[in-house]
């Protein structure tokens, strides 16, 4: 098997025409020449027979879907209405308790009486 990786396509398909072998072309796509033979199937220096099909990957632009005649219509997000705040309660006002007064404060305790 010739290494075709690099050339053409028509160059490829020509080589593999010379020796008496087909060859079918995959699309490729990534970075490298458009119509240039990336890889093969089989690979270089494979042993092949007169007849065998030869598969090539061929790199092709990247497929770009057609937009012509399509309408653009812009998506609308649903509104949402805003939450309602929480309804007010009125709490009755109870008058306040009295408070007590506070407890009378004791006198500090007199010094300790020593014993003779």
């Amino acid at each position: 098997m010739p290494n075709l990786v690099g050339l053409q396509i028509e160059v490829a398909m020509g080589k593999l025409a010379e020796m008496h072998l087909a060859g079918t072309a995959n699309p490729w796509t990534g970075q490298c020449e458009v119509s240039t033979v990336v890889s093969t199937a089989p690979p270089a220096g494979a042993l092949i027979r007169t007849g065998d099909t030869v598969m090539l990957d061929v790199c092709s632009p990247a497929a770009i879907p057609s937009v012509i005649g399509i309408d653009i219509v812009p998506t609308i997000e649903p509104s949402i209405p805003p939450i309602p705040p929480p309804p007010t309660i009125q709490l009755p006002v109870l008058p306040a308790e009295p408070v007590p007064p506070p407890p009378p404060v004791k006198p500090p305790c007199p010094p300790p009486i020593p014993f003779p």
